[in-house]
């Protein structure tokens, strides 16, 4: 019973297949480009952690990405967090999948909680709506490293979006997991690396200064 509830739970966060995503990696392989970073004189930078709720956190791979956030929140001017709840009918009509609707399973975990600063719920794959543009953009935000889970769903949305509203975007490869297991947590981030830069797809230790 735990299994199959686990399983339900990764739907969500797993919806990408493994041969689509390896098909996509091999197209983009080839000359690594040259990373121009926004001076750290103009650099105002947010961790933005998706998805670090009780309901997600069900793999130990999941559940380690929330202390990494908390040890890490001081390198950054602050850190925001997304909540998914499940709003759109095609995961109930196409996913068979209706979890997260409500209750403690959809509440950030409470370790992670005293670092965020702000929260947006969202019913979505991504959070990047005008809204969030709106508050960003307000807050003098220049740049946003992407963490959480799952690496090849909600995380990928969620920096190909930021990428897309033109914000210098990292995804932290050390930050992110899926519920889905290693393979697709790989996968993910090859295609990440394709899609915003090699060089900014990196770990926690190796990210530019945040703070202006």
């Amino acid at each position: 019973m735990l299994e199959n509830r686990i399983n339900r739970r990764a739907i969500l966060h797993s919806g990408i297949t493994l041969a689509g995503t390896l098909a996509a990696v091999q197209l983009g392989s080839g000359k690594k480009a040259q990373a121009h970073f926004t001076p750290s004189s103009q650099r105002k930078g947010i961790l933005l952690a998706v998805d670090l709720q009780n309901g997600f956190l069900t793999t130990p791979e999941c559940q380690a990405v929330v202390p990494k956030v908390v040890n890490y929140a001081s390198q950054f001017h602050q850190v925001w967090a997304t909540r998914f709840f499940n709003r759109n009918p095609n995961f109930s009509r196409q996913l068979n999948w209706n979890e997260m609707v409500s209750g403690q399973e959809t509440e950030l975990s409470t370790t992670l909680s005293p670092v965020v600063s702000k929260t947006f719920d969202k019913p979505s794959y991504s959070p990047v709506s005008r809204a969030l543009l709106q508050v960003l953009r307000n807050d003098g935000i220049t740049t946003v490293a992407v963490c959480g889970v799952d690496t090849d769903a909600c995380v990928m949305a969620t920096a190909l979006g930021l990428f897309d509203a033109e914000f210098e975007t990292f995804v932290v490869s050390d930050g992110c997991a899926s519920s889905g297991g290693q393979e697709y947590h790989e996968a993910a981030i090859k295609i990440l690396e394709r899609n915003i830069g090699e060089q900014y797809v990196i770990s926690f230790s190796e990210l530019p200064a945040m703070q202006q």
